[in-house]
């Protein structure tokens, strides 16, 4: 078993309750690409995160708290602004989000931050989520997305080094500082959409920007043959209301589908796909995105389940049955588990095969909406069977 480099946000939630009469926010710590890559750990699987976190005490929570999920942290960097907020609310399930924090201390890893020899080197490499909003983030997760596989006798020792200090680029805040406000729709299998106000500048961080040819990792003349490369999966994980007019809609879409185009995996929500093409029917998105030249893509549709099509066919699954209590997390429990059996069994050969994935990654989703949602509730294989048996 290999391992998954997992690039993008960590931050704080600070998630809404109610104790005895009086509403507290409760501080968990969270953010899609986090989640999924403390999912991946919990599950089993080796996952390593690539970010920056604040160097405040709220950012060391977070290194602290990875380090104690088992996700390794070579590519963690520490950044002089205060960890990004987000500040949750509900109707029932569903969040909320309002973002704090400019600039965010999760945007600011940059190209020269990154280890090729480490991210080519994985089984699995994922990205996506708001943080491709900002740069340097942007920059570096294309670069990422085109390294070549690294030469067996260049491979990454398995015990990662303590996070490096990065200072925060002046160039890193692409935006307003007004807080972004996010509403979010999760369910069992994260149908969830988000809105927001203080966007930031995605036209001009995509504007005359090429992606960058990852030729560091590829190995020198005359060494071993390099291995695969890893698997790129994909999750747009789309914040409508970070996208102010139509025009920023459209410079996301444009975004979004260059990674589609050469991704092994693309798992988006069936809000995510009304947000980039108006298209409220699964298959379809699923087929478009899949003609872009993504090879499987899972389109989850919260309580409905989740839609899965790949070369050699398409079905729709169901969720199963839960009484949720909060969604935070579930579709990037989704994307946790989708890559842990990745890395566990590699990727499946035929429809049947991504349909037990799928199934998988539905019961683990499900067991998350009925915990207190974030990182926290990214479930082990024992708490799989203890509540669904044998899975």
């Amino acid at each position: 078993m290999g391992y998954a480099m997992v690039m993008g946000e960590a931050l704080i939630d600070l998630l809404e309750a109610d104790v005895g009469g009086e509403r507290v926010y409760r501080q968990a710590i969270g953010g899609a690409p986090l989640n999924v890559a403390v999912g991946v750990a919990r599950l089993g699987g080796d996952a390593r995160y690539a970010g920056t976190l604040s160097d405040d005490v709220l950012g060391d929570r977070i290194a602290a708290f990875l380090r104690a999920a088992g996700v390794g942290d070579r590519s963690v960097r520490r950044v002089p602004v205060p960890t990004t907020l987000a500040v949750t609310t509900f109707e029932g399930a569903e969040p909320t989000f309002t973002f704090y924090g400019e600039p965010p201390s999760y945007a600011l890893l940059g190209p020269a931050d990154l280890d090729p020899a480490e991210i080519a080197a994985a089984s699995v490499l994922y990205t996506g989520s708001i943080c491709l909003l900002r740069e340097p983030f942007l920059t570096a997760a294309r670069a990422a997305w085109s390294t070549l596989p690294v030469a067996a006798s260049d491979s990454v020792p398995a015990d990662p080094t303590p996070p490096r200090t990065a200072a925060a680029p002046e160039t890193a805040a692409l935006g307003s500082a007004a807080p972004a406000t996010a509403a979010g729709s999760g369910t069992a299998a994260g149908s969830g959409t988000a809105a927001g106000s203080g966007t930031a500048a995605l036209g001009s961080a995509m504007s005359g920007t090429a992606a960058v040819s990852g030729t560091a990792a590829s190995g020198s003349a005359g060494s071993a043959a390099p291995g695969p490369a890893p698997l790129r999966v994909f999750d747009p994980n789309v914040r409508p209301t970070l996208l102010p007019d139509t025009a920023a809609v459209n410079a996301l879409r444009e975004l979004v589908e260059e990674f589609f185009a050469t991704a092994d995996l693309v798992k988006l929500s069936a809000a995510d796909a009304v947000i980039l093409y108006g298209e409220s029917d699964p298959a379809a998105a699923a087929a478009r995105i899949r003609d872009l030249g993504a090879a499987t893509v899972v389109v989850t549709c919260g309580a409905k389940g989740a839609h899965v099509a790949t070369h050699d066919g398409a079905t729709t699954l169901p969720a199963p049955v839960v009484d949720a209590i909060d969604a935070t997390g579930a579709g990037d429990s989704v994307m946790a588990a989708l890559i842990s059996r990745l890395l566990a069994e590699g990727r499946p050969g035929d429809l049947p095969g991504w349909v037990r994935h799928v199934s998988f990654a539905l019961s683990v989703a499900g067991l998350v909406c009925e915990r207190q949602g974030g990182a926290t509730a990214m479930p082990t294989p024992a708490d799989l069977k203890a509540r669904w048996g044998s899975f």
